[in-house]
């Protein structure tokens, strides 16, 4: 059985108005197989979905920082490959998203 853990970071954000604190969560959609039984096929393909109170610029810089990891994990760490199979949920509950 696996267990899928919630995981919570803390951020600072820092703009020309300011900075503030974000609490940036994120949890896996759907634990790993371990097993490599034949069954990869059937396999969603692996994501990286967003919500929160987030805008434009700070979706992009989420989706660029999201592939420059899979690429880094590849390259650095070609026997690893959770980013290659995880679906992965990342929520922002509040950002300053007026300051873009």
């Amino acid at each position: 059985m696996a267990i899928v853990q919630k995981r919570a970071q803390t951020c600072v954000a820092i703009s020309h108005t300011g900075g503030s604190t974000l609490y940036i969560e994120s949890i896996l959609k759907r634990a790993l197989e371990t097993s490599g039984g034949g069954a990869e096929s059937k396999e969603p393909p692996a994501s990286m979905e967003l919500t929160g109170h987030l805008g434009d610029v700070m979706k992009e810089s989420a989706a660029i920082a999201y592939t420059f990891a899979k690429s880094f994990l590849a390259q650095k760490f070609p026997d690893n490959n959770f980013l290659q199979k995880a679906q992965i949920h990342v929520h922002v509950p509040e950002v300053c998203a007026a300051h873009e």
